[in-house]
C-alpha cells in the first residue's frame, strides 16, 4: 500500500490550492498579497510560510452541511475550536473555527477556516418560511467522491498521494465561485430587502458555499491599511481589534471592501437575468499574544467601555489605546508577572551547560538566573467583535450601530446546543485549555519530574515537589544510596524454588530497587502507596528494573544490548545476573514450576496430566485441601496481542518480567498467557496447522507455547445470534462482532476453556509498570478484599485525592456524607433487571443495619484501574452501545480502559448473558454493568496516578470528581471525550495521556521531543521513579538509544 500523506502536509496542500484558486477568482486578492509581501519585507518580518494564507472563511446554510464539512476538515487535522455567536452584531449566524491544535501542526501548516452557519430562527418572521423553503431544496455541497475519500481517510488513517490530490481538488471544487443564482428574482428581492440581505443571499442563493475571503499574515497591519489605496484597493474604515502597541495582544484584522461580481439567474422563470453581488474580499491579520482568562476579562471590559464611549472609531485610536493600556499594561514583563498572558518557557544554552547545578529551585529563579527564557504564546483564534466588524463592513452595514453590548444567555446556550449536536462532544474546544496546555508543557520541559539517582534522599526526608518552598537540590558525586534486591515474596515460605532450565541450574532473575526517593519527586495526586500496601520508600531506575531481563548486557551473553551499564557502577553490574534467554521455553518453565508446587493448589499429578477442559470437576472437588485448608486460588495474566504487532525488545522484556515475577517466583500462583487476535477474518484457525503457523509468524519463539490464537469469526460462531438491529446506538460505527466492541467475548471464551483459574487479569502490551509486578498485583487483590460493600459503588466512581481528602478513612466518610445528601439511590445487592440471569449474591442485611461489614474479606469479582461511573449521569459517547436489551436501557457502570481483574464468577455471568440472553455492551461498560446486575463485588483500585503539573487541590477535585458548569455538567464530566477528558492528557495513566509515554521514554534515558537523554542525565543521574502504571506506551524508543549511553 502507498504511504499515507500526513494531515499537516494535506492541510498545506489544501491551503496553497485555495490560494491559487482565489487569486484567479478575485484578482484584487493577488494584489493584496503583493502589498503584504512588500510591507513584510520592509518590516523584516520573520513570518514562517509566507506563501500560504493564515485563514479563510466559509458560510454554510445549515447544520447538516457543517456536519459533513467538519469531517472533511478533520481529515486535515483541523479541529473545531471556539464558539462564536454573532447575533450580538445583528447577524443571524454562529460559527466555529477549524484549525490545527498542536504546536507541530501550527508550525508546519497554520491554515485555519472560520466557518459560520445560518440560524434561520433569527430571521424575521416574514423571511423564515422562504428560508425554510430554500434550505429544503439544497443538495449535498460536497461531491460523493469527496465524501468517499473522507470515509476512506477515516478508515485507513489518512490518504495516499493520489487520493490526497483528489481530496484537495474536491475541496477546491466545493468552495469555488459559481455565479449562478438558484433563486427566482422575487425570492432574491425578498432577501435583498432585509438588513442582512447580502449575507442571506451569499448563504442561500448559491448552490454551493464559496470562499468569502483568504487572509495573509503581516507584522505591520497599519502599514497595509495605509498602503491599500496606492495599490488600487479600497480599505474598510478601520482596523478591527485592539490598537497598535509595543505589546500587541490577540488579533488585529482589516480588509479591502467586497468586490462586485456578476451573477446570473438560472431558474426557469428568470433564466439569463443578470445582476451583481458583493460579499467576497481579501483580509489581512496581525496576531499578538494570547491572553489568559484574567487578561481576557480585562480586555473585554475595556472593549465594552470603548464601545459605549464610541472609542472604536478610527479617529479615536489614541483614547482607545489609553483605555486598553490601563487595563493591560504595555509591558511584557508586567503582563507576564500579573498572569495576563500565556507564556512559553524554554531552557537557555546556559541551562544546558550547567544543568541543575545552578541551584535554582523555582521557575522564576531559573528565569532570573538566565537558565530559562520565555516568550508570549501567539493567539491562534478569533474575536467575535472583530469578526462581526469584518462581516458588517463588507455587507453594507454600519458596524458601530449594530453591535449590542451582550448576547442573551438563552441565545448563547441555544447556539452552543445546535453546534454541539453536529460537532459532537469534541467540538468547540476551549481555546484557553489549549494555551494552558502549551504553557504547562513548556514548564514541564524546563523543570523536573526528572531528578536522578544522585539526588536520592531517605523517605523520611523526602518533600514532594507540590510542597517544595525553597532549598537547593543536592546532587551527590555518586549515588548516595545502594541498590537492594526487591523481595515482595518473604511471606511465601512454602514455595518450591523454580528455575529457568530443565536441569534446575539457572536461577530466576532478581530485580533491584533503591530504598530512597529523588529529591522533590512529585507525589501522586490520585491514590497512594501506604494505603494499598505498596512499599513507599523505594524507587526504580532502568538498569536494576530491566537489566535482569536482557536490557543492558550484550547479545553474545543472551541480552538485547540496548544500553551498556555505566562503568562507574561495578556493584550494580555485579548484582545484575546475566541470563541467556535465547533458548528459554516459557511454557515448559511455567508448567514445571506448577508441578513442583501443585500441593499449594490442592492438585495431584492426575489433575496436572488432564487437559484444561477436563479440570472443572477436579477444581470444585479440590476447593479445600487436606486438613480443611482452603486451596490457594490461581490467576491467569492474559496479555492481549494481535497479528502484525511489533514485538520490540521492550515488549519482550516486559513479558519476561511478568512471567518471572508473577508465575515463577510464586510457584505457579499466576500463569501468563498471550491471547492473540488473528485480524484477517479469512484465515481459518480452527485448522491446527494454520493456527500454529499464525502463532509462529507473529509471536517470538520463546512465547509460542503460552499463546492462544482467536478470531472474530470464531467468536461469532461461539456467541451466535447477535445482529446490529439489537443495539440501541452504535456510535462507533464498528461491526458488532469487531474486536473494538466485544473484545470481552475472547476473554469469556478463554475462561470457559481454562477452569483452573479463579481470576483473570486482562492486560495490554502498551501498559508499563516501573515497579515490581507481584507487589502491585498482590496489593491490588488484598486491598480489594478488605473493602466493604457499603457505598462501594459511590467510592468506585470518585478519585481519592490524599492531599485534599486526607486518609482513606476520611474519604470513606466523605463519600457516605455526599451520597446521603444527593438522594441518589445506592446499589445494595443485585439490581433486578428484566432478562438478567438470576443473581448469586444477596446482602445479609439492610444497608442501614450494615456497619461496613458486608464484603470485608470477600474477593473482588472485578478490579478496575479507573473509576466505575454511571454513564447515565454524563455524556460519555458510547453509553448507549447496548445490545439485546429490547431497546430498554438497563442500569450500567463504566470504567475507561478494559485493563483489570475478572473473577471466574463474573466471566461466567458475562458468558451466560451473551450466550443465553444475547446481551452485550461496549467492553468498558459490560463487566461493571453485569457486576452491578448480579450483585457482584466490583472495586476501583486507587493506584498512584501522577500529573505533569501542579493542580490546586480543590480545582482537581472539582474537575475530576464534581465537574459542573453553568450550562450542563455532562460535557465537562471527566470522561467526556474532547472536553472533560482532555484533562487526562497530563496524567500518567489514561488511554489518551500525552504525559505517560514521554515520561517512560525519558526514564529509559531516551530523548523525547528533543528533551532528556544522556546529556541531561550527566547532571543528576538516571531517573528513578516510584512504582507507577504508565499507559499507553504505543512506541518504544529503545532502538534509538546509542550503546554506551549513561
Amino acid at each position: 500500500m502507498s504511504s499515507i500523506i500526513p494531515a499537516t502536509q494535506l492541510r498545506l496542500r489544501f491551503a496553497k490550492a485555495l490560494s491559487r484558486m482565489y487569486r484567479q477568482e478575485v484578482p484584487r486578492y493577488a494584489t493584496l498579497e503583493r502589498l503584504v509581501d512588500h510591507v513584510n519585507n520592509r518590516s523584516n518580518a520573520n513570518l514562517p510560510l509566507p506563501d500560504i494564507p493564515r485563514h479563510g472563511a466559509v458560510r454554510l446554510a445549515c447544520l447538516a452541511e457543517l456536519k459533513v464539512a467538519s469531517r472533511f476538515f478533520n481529515v486535515m487535522g483541523m479541529k473545531s475550536v471556539g464558539h462564536y455567536d454573532l447575533s450580538a452584531a445583528g447577524l443571524p449566524v454562529h460559527a466555529t473555527a477549524f484549525r490545527p491544535i498542536t504546536q507541530e501542526g501550527l508550525s508546519v501548516a497554520p491554515f485555519r477556516l472560520f466557518v459560520s452557519v445560518l440560524r434561520p430562527e433569527l430571521l424575521t418572521l416574514e423571511l423564515q418560511p422562504l428560508a425554510r423553503s430554500l434550505l429544503s431544496k439544497r443538495g449535498p455541497v460536497f461531491s460523493q467522491r469527496a465524501i468517499d475519500l473522507v470515509s476512506q481517510a477515516e478508515t485507513q488513517g489518512g490518504l495516499t498521494a493520489s487520493e490526497a490530490d483528489e481530496f484537495v481538488q474536491g475541496g477546491c471544487d466545493t468552495l469555488a465561485w459559481r455565479n449562478q443564482i438558484s433563486l427566482t428574482k422575487k425570492e432574491y428581492d425578498a432577501l435583498k430587502a432585509d438588513k442582512n440581505g447580502d449575507l442571506l443571499i451569499d448563504i442561500m442563493a448559491f448552490r454551493n458555499p464559496h470562499l468569502n475571503h483568504l487572509t495573509p499574515a503581516t507584522a505591520n497591519i497599519d502599514a497595509v491599511q495605509q498602503g491599500m489605496a496606492s495599490y488600487g484597493l479600497e480599505p474598510k474604515d478601520r482596523v478591527e481589534g485592539p490598537p497598535e502597541r509595543n505589546c500587541n495582544v490577540l488579533l488585529r484584522q482589516t480588509s479591502f471592501l467586497a468586490v462586485d461580481e456578476g451573477i446570473v439567474f438560472d431558474g426557469e422563470t428568470d433564466k439569463g437575468t443578470r445582476g451583481s453581488h458583493s460579499a467576497r474580499f481579501g483580509e489581512v491579520e496581525q496576531r499578538g499574544a494570547a491572553l489568559t482568562p484574567k487578561g481576557r476579562a480585562k480586555y473585554d471590559e475595556a472593549m465594552d467601555k470603548a464601545k459605549r464611549s464610541h472609542l472604536l472609531e478610527s479617529n479615536m485610536q489614541p483614547a482607545f489605546k489609553a483605555l486598553l493600556d490601563n487595563a493591560l499594561p504595555d509591558n511584557w514583563e508586567t503582563l507576564k508577572d500579573e498572569g495576563l498572558i500565556w507564556v512559553k518557557y524554554s531552557l537557555t544554552e546556559k541551562a544546558k551547560e550547567q544543568g541543575t547545578s545552578s541551584g535554582a529551585t523555582t521557575l522564576q529563579q531559573a528565569v532570573e538566573d538566565g537558565l530559562v527564557s520565555w516568550e508570549p504564546i501567539q493567539y491562534e483564534d478569533f474575536l467575535p467583535l472583530s469578526a462581526a466588524g469584518i462581516f458588517q463592513s463588507n455587507l453594507h452595514h454600519d458596524s458601530a450601530l449594530d453591535i449590542n453590548d451582550s448576547i442573551p444567555q438563552d441565545s448563547l446556550s441555544e447556539s452552543k446546543r445546535q453546534l454541539r449536536g453536529v460537532l459532537g462532544e469534541e467540538g468547540m474546544v476551549d481555546e484557553m485549555k489549549l494555551y494552558e496546555e502549551q504553557q504547562t508543557a513548556s514548564v514541564k520541559a524546563c523543570w523536573a519530574f526528572y531528578h536522578g539517582v544522585r539526588t536520592l534522599v531517605d523517605y523520611s526526608k523526602w518533600v514532594p515537589e507540590q510542597l517544595q518552598e525553597s532549598g537547593d537540590v543536592k546532587v551527590a558525586d555518586k549515588i548516595p544510596i545502594e541498590p537492594t534486591v526487591a523481595n515482595p515474596y518473604s511471606h511465601l515460605d512454602d514455595v518450591q524454588t523454580c528455575y529457568l532450565d530443565e536441569q534446575d541450574t539457572v536461577p530466576l532473575p532478581d530485580v533491584l530497587s533503591y530504598p530512597g526517593i529523588p529529591a522533590y519527586l512529585p507525589a501522586p495526586y490520585f491514590g497512594g502507596y501506604e494505603e494499598l500496601g505498596l512499599v513507599p520508600n523505594q524507587c526504580w531506575e532502568r538498569f536494576g528494573r530491566l537489566g535482569p531481563y536482557g536490557y543492558s548486557y550484550s547479545k553474545s551473553e543472551g541480552g538485547f544490548e540496548l544500553e551498556a551499564l555505566p562503568s562507574a557502577e561495578p556493584k550494580l553490574d555485579k548484582m545484575i545476573r546475566k541470563i541467556d534467554y535465547n533458548d528459554i521455553n516459557w511454557d515448559k518453565v511455567q508448567k514445571k514450576c506448577l508441578e513442583k508446587n501443585r500441593e499449594r493448589f490442592g492438585l495431584d499429578q492426575e489433575a496436572l496430566d488432564k487437559p484444561a477442559g477436563a479440570l472443572s470437576r477436579l477444581w470444585s472437588q479440590a476447593e479445600k485441601m487436606a486438613g480443611g485448608k482452603k486451596r490457594l486460588p490461581r490467576h491467569a495474566l492474559v496479555l492481549r496481542a494481535w497479528t502484525g504487532i511489533e514485538w520490540s525488545p521492550m515488549r519482550i522484556i516486559t513479558t519476561r518480567s511478568l512471567i518471572s515475577e508473577l508465575s515463577l517466583k510464586t510457584g505457579g500462583q499466576y500463569d501468563v498467557h498471550i491471547l492473540m487476535h488473528v485480524t484477517d477474518d479469512s484465515i481459518n484457525i480452527s485448522d491446527q496447522a494454520t493456527a500454529t503457523k499464525m502463532v509462529h509468524d507473529n509471536i517470538p519463539e520463546e512465547f509460542w507455547g503460552i499463546t492462544t490464537p482467536w478470531s472474530v469469526p470464531d467468536m461469532a460462531e461461539y456467541y451466535p445470534g447477535f445482529t446490529e438491529d439489537m443495539t440501541i446506538e452504535n456510535d462507533s460505527g464498528k461491526p458488532l462482532y469487531s474486536v473494538y466492541r466485544v473484545p470481552h467475548f475472547a476473554l469469556q471464551w478463554f475462561a470457559q476453556h481454562h477452569p483452573e483459574y479463579e481470576f483473570f487479569w486482562n492486560w495490554e502490551l502498551d501498559l508499563r509498570y516501573t515497579g515490581h509486578y507481584y507487589e502491585f498485583f498482590e496489593a491490588a487483590g488484598k486491598w480489594s478484599d478488605r473493602q466493604p460493600r457499603k457505598y462501594l459503588w459511590e467510592r468506585n466512581e470518585r478519585y481519592w485525592i490524599p492531599g485534599l481528602h486526607g486518609r482513606w478513612e476520611n474519604f470513606v466518610e466523605l463519600v457516605e456524607k455526599e451520597t446521603k445528601a444527593s438522594n441518589y439511590p445506592s446499589p445494595w445487592g443485585p439490581i433486578i433487571n428484566d432478562g438478567v440471569v438470576d443473581p448469586t449474591t444477596y446482602p445479609p442485611t439492610t444497608m442501614d443495619q450494615d456497619n461496613y461489614e458486608w464484603g470485608v474479606g470477600e474477593a473482588a469479582d472485578l478490579i478496575t484501574l479507573n473509576p466505575l461511573f454511571d454513564p447515565d449521569k454524563n455524556a460519555w459517547c458510547l453509553r448507549y452501545d447496548i445490545t439485546g436489551y429490547n431497546t430498554t436501557v438497563p442500569p450500567r457502570r463504566t470504567s475507561i480502559i478494559t485493563i483489570g481483574r475478572f473473577s471466574r464468577r463474573l466471566l461466567q455471568a458475562m458468558h451466560e448473558e451473551a450466550s443465553r440472553n444475547k446481551h452485550t455492551m461496549f467492553p468498558e461498560m459490560f463487566p461493571g454493568s453485569i457486576a452491578l446486575h448480579h450483585g457482584l463485588k466490583a472495586v476501583y483500585i486507587p493506584h498512584p496516578v501522577y500529573f505533569d503539573r501542579r493542580w490546586p487541590l480543590d480545582r482537581l477535585d472539582s474537575v475530576f470528581n464534581h465537574a459542573e458548569t453553568p450550562e450542563t455538567s455532562v460535557y465537562y464530566f471527566p470522561f467526556t471525550p474532547g472536553t472533560g477528558e482532555a484533562n487526562f492528557q497530563t496524567a500518567s495513566y489514561y488511554y489518551s495521556t500525552e504525559f505517560g509515554a514521554p515520561l517512560w521514554h525519558r526514564w529509559l534515558g531516551n530523548e523525547d521531543s528533543g528533551l532528556g537523554g544522556a546529556e541531561l542525565e550527566k547532571e543528576t543521574g538516571r531517573m528513578c521513579l516510584r512504582g507507577m502504571l504508565i499507559h499507553p506506551v504505543k512506541q518504544d524508543l529503545e532502538a534509538d538509544k546509542p550503546i554506551g549511553a549513561t
